[in-house]
């Protein structure tokens, strides 16, 4: 069994691993930490359909602080398992004017710092993301500021010709 933390600074070189362990896989299991994740109290009288809904909803206030990826292969000469697991610590940082608020809810996070969960590695190493709304803003900014650059460039060019 190999174990392999992931952070932002080295993300880019242990990327092909991951994907290649995925690849050889017999199959993936992944997992996820949030913030927080508030249940119903009502939820066992509840049907799965809303059960679902519920944790969908009160899911969305939270966000992912660490996810974890194992890929499991079969070594036939060994007659065992072997697993590959990663752990992505992860974070949104701002980018171009995102700048996301996001809830805790403190009994989760009681929970995670009981588990050992180490909150610098969070916020100081996590890999950063962006959910796909900001992704597009963030793409029309940078190509609207390329657009932009564009014309001044023809602008001057022209001028000084």
């Amino acid at each position: 069994t190999q174990s392999m933390e992931v952070f932002a600074s080295n993300f880019e070189e242990i990327l092909p691993q991951v994907r290649a362990a995925i690849g050889e896989a017999l199959f993936v299991a992944i997992d996820a930490e949030f913030s927080g994740l508030t249940v119903d109290k009502k939820s066992r009288f509840l049907s799965m359909e809303e059960k679902y809904m519920s944790l969908y909803k009160s899911a969305k206030s939270f966000i992912i602080i660490q996810f974890g990826l194992a890929a499991v292969t079969w070594d036939s000469a060994q007659n065992r398992y072997c697993c590959k697991s990663y752990c992505f610590y992860v974070f949104p940082r701002p980018v171009r004017g995102t700048d996301l608020r996001f809830t805790c809810q403190a009994s989760s996070i009681n929970f995670l710092a009981g588990h050992q969960m180490d909150f610098n590695k969070v916020f100081g190493q996590g890999i950063g993301y962006l959910n796909l709304t900001q992704e597009m803003e963030v793409r029309a900014a940078a190509e609207e500021t390329a657009a932009s650059q564009a014309r001044d460039d023809q602008a001057a060019a022209a001028a000084a010709a």
